[in-house]
């Protein structure tokens, strides 16, 4: 069956579905979304900021341009699905998640998940699940754990993508297999997990803040 895929905030209630193209829909007869830079401004599309919602039906308490915390892409143009509701792109996560991390963690975070989302299904059969270690040494582990065994060309074309942009001597990147991957203190499995990152407050009440 097909998995779908929505976005939304105890907040503020959902705020926005995925559609096959892979774009989130904003729900905008129920809040307002902006994406916005460290500077509060508008975000430039294919660039990635934090997420701004202004919920349009809470007469009680009205949350004016709530920061989310969280962080997605920002995207420009008509979506290839045909809908013509707002949206953004990819969500990539908290924002303070990414903050105490070097420059350049998030571009090869985003490289390797969108290497996997582009390959042949006939690759992906026995892949279980995934997750993307930067280790202390700045250096980055793709977990995985598959029900048999990975075909060749799976090793192979994650290594191409990844030796495009990046050199493997200074930017090393290494395929582990593994039996079992962690949750977090959440209990949710993260799809990236860094020996660089300050203590993680995913879990932690979010207070409203204006931006």
């Amino acid at each position: 069956v097909p998995v779908h895929q929505s976005y939304g905030l105890n907040e503020i209630g959902i705020v926005a579905g995925r559609c096959e193209a892979g774009r989130y829909h904003i729900h905008s007869e129920h809040c307002v979304v902006e994406i916005v830079d460290e500077n509060g401004q508008p975000s430039t599309p294919g660039s990635t900021g934090r997420i701004i919602v202004t919920g349009l039906q809470n007469a009680a308490m009205p949350l004016l341009r709530y920061d989310t915390d969280d962080t997605a892409e920002a995207v420009a143009g008509p979506c290839a699905c045909g809908r013509t509701l707002p949206s953004i792109g990819e969500i990539t996560g908290r924002y303070r998640r990414w903050l105490s991390l070097p420059n350049g963690t998030r571009a090869r975070f985003k490289l390797l998940t969108d290497t996997l989302q582009a390959l042949p299904a006939d690759l992906l059969t026995s892949l279980c699940r995934y997750q993307v270690h930067q280790c202390r040494d700045r250096s980055f582990e793709l977990r995985v754990v598959a029900a048999g065994a990975l075909p060749a060309e799976f090793r192979e074309q994650i290594h191409a993508a990844w030796a495009e942009v990046y050199d493997a001597q200074t930017d090393a990147l290494r395929i582990v297999e593994m039996e079992h991957i962690a949750p977090g203190p959440g209990g949710k499995i993260q799809e990236f997990s860094s020996e660089l990152m300050v203590d993680d407050e995913s879990d932690a009440p979010k207070g409203s803040r204006r931006v």
